[in-house]
């Protein structure tokens, strides 16, 4: 076993045993949020990235899969776990609104999550999550740890988990761990001027140091270590209008369009079938095991999703009562409903996000509501601007859509968030007010309507029922 342990650890950390002699340490970028005074290990420029603890680095251009959302960056590395290691993670809290670890398994299910508010610092009180005043930049050291959580969890512990196939579990010894950064503070970059943790392969009991992975300054994916320049594929993208001559229909989307809470990838696919097949087949996800997750989902976050099609029209409306989050004004750290929450528009097949608008982007009304409407440039109505309260988003070049709503971290007695909608429940009922509502909209109706944006909605919600598409199925 030592024998295929040192092996594995051999391919993966060559690299990270050369280079763990680097100590320079860079002073903290200055901004108009101070960090703490504290050193952190300097990013090292490997060859095309090669070696690098983080292998993978999110961008809008080629690593836009499995619906990330526009606000965060997320990191990912790879790494070898069995009963006799763990990997030692050294990093710092980032000038951010929220970090965290998720460990996934081969099928890309979220299996435990370590999130920033949950961690210990090295020193007492400096965690900012926990005390406000408190500057970003601490220290910590958290670990993960082979097996699936125990019933009494350990401080800054985070678990590979085990493999579900079926009624068996099997050991999960390549486990794929991802780091996000949402929003971090403007003055610093998507890490939030902490730089990246450091990963370090260590004995099961800590007494050994087996391979220190380098901290590299760019992961090798997707742009060689930075060799290669980013494509500017997503802004392209953008720049499209699909046909409206080509309304092809989808199976994702229904008329009226319709609320589906997100439990996992088994679900999603019955309730896509059910749209194609006359059989209640959504119905089978609240009564059979067919496992949660999937598509590198966060266990901090809970997605509520509309699919739609350009079969049934050229404008998409959701309307929503904005909970209150983290930093919004008036609202004291810690009294917030949710951490965040963000509206993202999406293509099914190949998982892109096209464009998202996050909380603190939003315009809400009056009333407290947020209108998002989603079109192609071209039949972007010209009131369908901040002024009204609506917040509009690229449809993308695709025949299809789909809005994601997430939130994140609800509060405790925040009881309307996603969280909250368990299978078998209806999201209308548990979301009461906060539930989305969807409408398609002709432009031109959009258009021609005076007031803002909960007059506009009315109107379309209205239109839309008075007007179904003649060819519905």
């Amino acid at each position: 076993m030592k024998r295929i342990i040192l092996r594995t650890l051999a391919l993966l950390g060559v690299a990270g045993l050369l280079a763990c002699s680097s100590s320079g340490e860079p002073a903290a970028d200055a901004g108009s949020l101070k960090l703490q005074d504290a050193p952190w290990p300097q990013a090292l420029s490997l060859p095309l990235g090669l070696g690098c603890g983080w292998t993978l680095i999110s961008d809008a251009d080629t690593v836009n899969v499995a619906f990330p959302d526009s606000a965060a960056t997320y990191w990912v590395a790879l790494l070898p776990l069995t009963a006799q290691t763990r990997v030692r993670i050294d990093g710092r809290f980032p000038a951010a609104r929220y970090s965290s670890y998720n460990s996934y398994d081969a099928l890309l299910r979220a299996l435990d999550v370590l999130t920033d508010v949950a961690i210990t610092p090295l020193r007492a009180g400096e965690n900012p999550l926990r005390n406000p005043a408190a500057l970003p930049g601490a220290r910590y050291t958290a670990y993960l740890q082979y097996g699936a959580p125990p019933a009494t969890r350990a401080s800054n512990v985070l678990y590979g988990g085990e493999l579900a196939a079926g009624p068996l579990q099997l050991p999960n010894n390549l486990v794929p761990l991802l780091y996000r950064v949402y929003l971090p503070d403007a003055a610093y970059g998507a890490d939030g001027g902490v730089g990246l943790p450091q990963l370090t392969i260590e004995s099961a009991d800590g007494a050994r140091e087996l391979a220190r992975l380098p901290d590299c300054a760019t992961p090798p994916l997707p742009t060689l270590g930075g060799l290669l320049p980013a494509p500017g594929l997503n802004a392209l993208l953008l720049g499209i209008d699909y046909p409206d001559s080509l309304p092809l229909p989808f199976p994702t989307a229904v008329y009226p369009p319709r609320i589906a809470r997100f439990y996992g990838l088994p679900d999603s696919l019955l309730a896509i079938l059910g749209n194609v097949i006359p059989l209640p087949l959504q119905n089978l996800g609240a009564a059979l095991p067919l496992g949660d997750g999937g598509f590198l989902s966060n266990l901090d976050n809970a997605y509520v999703t509309s699919g739609f099609s350009r079969r049934y029209g050229q404008l998409m409306l959701m309307r929503l009562k904005a909970p209150a989050w983290r930093g919004m004004s008036g609202v004291p750290p810690g009294q917030e409903q949710l951490r965040y929450w963000s509206i993202c528009q999406n293509e099914f097949l190949t998982q892109r996000y096209t464009a998202c608008v996050a909380d603190q982007q939003t315009h809400p009304d009056a009333q407290g509501y947020v209108t998002v409407a989603v079109s192609d440039a071209a039949d972007r109505p010209a009131n369908a601007s901040a002024a009204q309260h609506i917040d509009w988003l690229p449809w993308g070049p695709f025949v299809d859509g789909l809005l994601i709503y997430r939130h994140m971290l609800p509060a405790a007695d925040f009881a309307q968030a996603i969280q909250s909608v368990d299978k078998g429940e209806s999201v209308a009922t548990v979301m009461a007010d906060y539930q989305p509502q969807l409408s398609y909209c002709r432009p031109a109706i959009f258009a021609a309507t005076a007031g803002d944006a909960a007059a506009i909605f009315d109107v379309c919600a209205a239109d839309q029922l008075a007007h179904p598409p003649a060819d519905l199925p």
